[in-house]
């Protein structure tokens, strides 16, 4: 299954570098891949050969200069402009027990820590502070953190994610 590991945020230079977000807690890994796939989804993604990868500090953490094979120009990599940076989920270091990769939590059923449903987890997005579940519900959406304290257990055999919210954040 392949894994959204960054996102494609704008290009660098003219010679078709692009500055990418990575979505993944070591953003190292970059620095190893030998080709990456690209696109708006995971399904649709095209394969390219990383040429060059270098991480560099900035205001918001990390950002990963990549050179990809085939992208020689700006204009070519202002193409790429909010793509997905996809990889198999085997080049990726494997997991500790309590953790999973956003991915995988689009799709799960999300119930209260009393039972109560809340909805299906439809998005996850990338916010600044930290990732957020955009959770489908009959009412509408509901954003909820993506972190400790709010996500108590996540269990995708059973395909749920028991929640422990803020009182007013949503009405159940």
């Amino acid at each position: 299954m392949p894994i959204r590991i960054g996102t494609i945020v704008r290009p660098h230079g003219v010679k078709g570098e692009v500055k990418l977000r990575p979505e993944t807690d070591g953003p190292e890994i970059f620095l190893s891949l030998e080709h990456v796939d690209v696109g708006a989804r995971a399904d649709s993604a095209r394969r390219w050969r990383v040429l060059d990868a270098r991480l560099q500090p900035s205001k918001h953490g990390i950002t990963v200069l990549l050179h990809l094979g085939g992208s020689d120009t700006r204009e070519d990599a202002e193409a790429l402009r909010g793509s997905g940076v996809y990889v198999e989920e085997e080049m990726l270091p494997p997991l500790d027990p309590d953790e999973w990769f956003l991915d995988e939590l689009i799709g799960l059923s999300v119930r209260d820590s009393g039972g109560e449903d809340i909805g299906v987890v439809e998005d996850v997005l990338e916010l600044p502070a930290h990732p957020t579940m955009s959770v489908r519900r009959s009412t509408g959406h509901v954003l909820i953190p993506a972190i400790s304290p709010f996500v108590v257990s996540v269990d995708l055999e059973s395909q749920r994610i028991i929640v422990e919210l803020p009182e007013g954040l949503i009405d159940i």
